[in-house]
């Protein structure tokens, strides 16, 4: 094996393969082939689904020795939660071999001087556990199972360096295909992907899953404007029923320190870069808090774990309320957002509000929350500031869900005076929003 760092003279001669799915024999029938026909390769990379789904006797015979490997192979796996979510970025030999490698599950890897970015497993179906996370016995950002998260996006950004030659993932990158007269890929495609390869630029990327062959149109990178050159293979181990398509691509990468020169070439017949609108889930702040804090968010998002310390700081009926729900072990109902929430049991705590960040709309909902729960002193304290950023009229754009909120909670004094203030003034400053309103109500 060619260890991190070792550097080899000049370029390599390296195959990349789609979905194996455990069938060795015929991989390396074919890669025999291909060296008789072409010469010797360097290396193999494998991408998508590699393993087998159980440990069948073809695979084992490869890795016992009893079969010999005919070129150095290294892959990721898209689905295996004992290579993923057990395992650690470092490169693994599989039996005795040293032919056999698992390259990590996720990193930067030097093989043969060529700096190989790679990561594997799948985006979540659930948005909100992209942005859960996870350490090693390391103590490094790792996977839960075969999903990884922004963690591990962020560990292989990190290890960047000087540029990448070739990164390899299992799914495609989402829009890939954008500035080309060619179908988008939508199945087993990949925002957090895109990402990525959006961040490294790398020079060749790889991906399956999607049994679609394609050489797209070399991209310009948006930063450094490097030509970038997306693979995408077919299923190796096909079924009789998928479509043919090419598995199995041969590359001659220069590695990058060399390369500087030709990191441009075809740049005028490249296009755009395809990712300008990649859109990640967004980091729930709640999801990483830890009962120390103030007030912890329960995983159905509704309830409330309050912190003892904000028990202990006051009197009244919604003290009383937490109390009572802190003593028996529970958490507190509240029909808010969090950020409103968050805003409550502070004041609670601390007997005055923080308002940067607070907009109009927070102190209307806050204020409203106040009311309800018979919170007088916050009643007063709302009030008091939406007078002074009623100065400031014409009100913010979100003028029609604050008049909304409003209506909903009429039977409430202060909503009911508010109401009727606001909609005078917007009847008066901000006419074009009426008709917006009424649709609205």
């Amino acid at each position: 094996m060619a260890e991190a760092g070792k550097k080899d003279s000049g370029s390599q001669r390296v195959l990349i393969c789609g979905d194996v799915n455990g069938k060795l024999d015929r991989l390396y029938h074919d890669v025999i082939r291909l060296q008789e026909k072409h010469g010797k390769f360097d290396f193999l990379l494998c991408c998508g689904k590699f393993l087998p789904n159980d440990k069948n006797e073809e695979f084992q015979e490869f890795v016992k020795g009893r079969k010999k490997i005919p070129i150095e192979t290294y892959f990721i796996d898209n689905e295996s939660d004992t290579f993923c979510g057990h395992g650690t970025s470092d490169v693994v030999a599989l039996g005795t071999t040293n032919m056999l490698f698992f390259l990590g599950t996720h990193g930067v890897k030097d093989i043969r001087g060529v700096r190989i970015a790679h990561l594997c497993g799948m985006m979540p179906p659930k948005k909100d556990d992209y942005n859960l996370s996870f350490k090693n016995k390391n103590g490094e950002n790792a996977y839960g199972s075969h999903f990884y998260n922004a963690g591990v996006i962020d560990h292989i950004k990190n290890q960047k360096g000087i540029g990448i030659d070739i990164l390899l993932t299992s799914e495609w990158p989402e829009n890939v295909m954008d500035g080309t007269d060619q179908a988008p890929q939508i199945e087993k495609s990949s925002p957090a992907v895109a990402e990525l390869a959006d961040f490294l630029e790398p020079r060749f990327h790889a991906a399956a899953l999607a049994n679609r062959f394609i050489r797209r149109t070399p991209y310009k990178s948006n930063n450094q404007k490097i030509v970038c050159r997306f693979i995408g293979l077919g299923v190796f181990d096909k079924t009789a029923e998928m479509m043919a398509q090419k598995s199995i691509h041969a590359l001659i990468v220069c590695p990058y320190e060399k390369a500087k020169a030709t990191l441009f070439k075809d740049s005028e017949k490249s296009t755009e870069s395809p990712f300008k609108n990649i859109k990640l889930p967004e980091a729930d702040k709640w999801a990483t808090r830890t009962k120390g804090d103030l007030i912890v968010r329960s995983n159905d998002g509704k309830n409330w774990n309050v912190h003892k310390k904000v028990v202990a700081a006051g009197s009244g009926p919604f003290f009383l309320l937490i109390q009572n729900a802190t003593k028996a072990g529970n958490s507190i109902t509240l029909p808010e957002e969090g950020d409103v929430v968050e805003l409550l049991l502070q004041w609670l705590y601390r007997g005055q509000l923080n308002l940067v960040g607070v907009t109009y709309a927070h102190l209307c909902r806050l204020m409203v929350l106040a009311e309800i729960h018979g919170i007088g002193k916050l009643v007063k304290q709302t009030n008091t500031h939406l007078e002074e950023a009623g100065k400031s009229f014409p009100l913010p754009a979100d003028v029609v869900f604050i008049i909304t909120l409003l209506n909903h909670n009429i039977q409430l004094d202060n909503c009911a005076k508010w109401y009727d203030s606001i909609k005078a003034m917007m009847l008066r400053d901000r006419p074009e929003l009426v008709d917006a309103l009424l649709e609205e109500l």
